[in-house]
């Protein structure tokens, strides 16, 4: 097995013991020196802990760790930690004084912190930063309800999708970890119009109000107020948003246009009541005009009714006049019961004949989705679709085709699994010539 070595030599001094250690082990080393003691409850020295890299037990500790200080501690009253560094071979660094109390279990620290960017990605690979992560943190109060009082900076942060502007954050949040009171605002360091404000307040049920919440930036601006409540699994907000051509509230995310969403969102026990509404609603590619969305009801039915004067998406032509009708189950996996289904697809009438059943469960599973499509077409869809499987069975019968006078009937038999992942026959008629027909 593993060997852990200890190197210790402890001098009576009448009154104390002189004490030094080394304590060695296959994930490090800690040194005492300059140690006094009595054996009871007084110690005093400089400790030195050093981690090898250990990537498997932490990611903070693939380039190892040191951490070195002053320890003056009695038991029976308080313990005072002095000139504590700690440090990385990455350059990340902290250093922090501080008092601890045994009476009462109240802590008081404050410090300040330098993390580099390479810290940074060993949590995630996905971003970049400019420099370091700097600021300053202030901690006190009892363990179980204290305050935290921090400013930090932090740098241009870039990823595949964009970027966002470095901020300068201050947050000051008291009855830690249960009850968080307090404020939370930031602000791009360059003068940009990038702001967040949001205020915090908890009650004694455990119910965390937000009663400020503003997100501003070029061109966007976000406002309302939330409640959630984690005894009952439910979420209160009322939040309106507008951005201008070209908004970007957050990198990979183009959002333009008019939104607004008011009621109570649960997964437990209490009804959902939520309204939707947005004159003009642009998201990346997807883009709606007259939505008006209302659910309301049991987290296991949900009564959901949609109605939309157009919606368009990249390769189809504008949807419109969509009215729709659905009930979810959204306790565990979503499942949505679609009912009534009517909208105008490249001109020409689609409605649904039997209830359809869409189910989010490691990914999409669609079964029953029937539709009329114009005079005298129909369209029958099952299927399901995940990361690393698609499977679907379609058939089409006299569907008028768009912008061209004629119609298809087809099957489709598609699974990603087989050897042959897509089979099919069709059959195309023209609507002009009797006699021109392929198939």
């Amino acid at each position: 097995g593993e060997t852990v070595n200890l190197d210790a030599t402890l001098d009576w001094r009448r009154d104390d013991y002189a004490l030094s250690a080394t304590l060695t082990g296959p994930g490090g080393t800690a040194i005492i020196t300059d140690g006094t003691t009595d054996l009871r409850k007084i110690f005093v020295g400089d400790v030195e802990l050093s981690l090898e890299p250990n990537e498997e037990f932490s990611a903070a500790l693939t380039n190892g760790l040191s951490v070195n200080g002053n320890i003056d501690a009695n038991l029976e009253d308080q313990i005072r930690f002095s000139g504590i560094r700690a440090l990385t071979s990455d350059g990340t660094k902290a250093n922090v004084n501080g008092t601890y109390n045994t009476t009462n279990n109240s802590l008081a620290l404050s410090g300040d912190l330098d993390v580099t960017p390479n810290f940074v990605n060993l949590f995630s690979n996905t971003i970049s930063l400019e420099k370091n992560i700097t600021g300053e943190i202030e901690l006190g109060g009892t363990l179980d309800r204290f305050t935290v009082n921090t400013e930090l900076e932090t740098p241009k942060l870039s990823m595949k999708s964009g970027s966002v502007p470095a901020l300068s954050i201050n947050a000051a949040i008291a009855g830690l970890p249960k009850f968080p009171n307090g404020d939370i605002s930031a602000r791009a360091i360059d003068g940009g119009p990038r702001k967040l404000d949001a205020s915090i307040r908890t009650s004694n049920d455990g119910s965390i109000r937000l009663p400020k919440l503003s997100y501003a930036g070029r061109g966007f601006n976000l406002g309302g107020n939330a409640e959630i409540d984690s005894s009952h699994q439910t979420i209160n907000l009322d939040l309106a948003y507008n951005g201008d051509g070209g908004a970007v509230p957050w990198p990979g995310i183009s959002l333009v246009g008019d939104i607004a969403a008011k009621g109570v969102l649960s997964r437990n026990d209490a009804l959902n009541n939520m309204i939707v509404n947005a004159d003009h609603i642009a998201f990346n590619n997807l883009a709606a005009s007259g939505l008006a969305l209302e659910a309301q009801g049991p987290p296991g039915a949900i009564a959901v009714s949609l109605e939309a004067k157009s919606f368009a998406a990249p390769g189809i032509e504008t949807i419109e006049n969509i009215t729709a009708k659905a009930q979810i189950d959204a306790r565990k996996d979503i499942i949505v019961r679609l009912n009534n289904l009517e909208a105008l697809v490249f001109a020409t009438d689609a409605q649904l004949t039997e209830p359809a059943v869409v189910t989010l469960r490691d990914g999409v599973l669609i079964e029953n989705l029937r539709l009329a499509y114009g005079a005298r077409g129909t369209i029958a869809l099952d299927g399901a679709m995940k990361n690393t499987r698609w499977r679907a069975d379609a058939i089409l019968d006299q569907v008028n085709i768009p912008n061209a006078d004629g119609r298809i009937s087809m099957t489709l038999a598609l699974d990603t699994d087989k050897e042959i992942p897509a089979e099919t026959d069709f059959h195309l008629r023209s609507l002009l010539l009797t006699e021109e027909e392929a198939s």
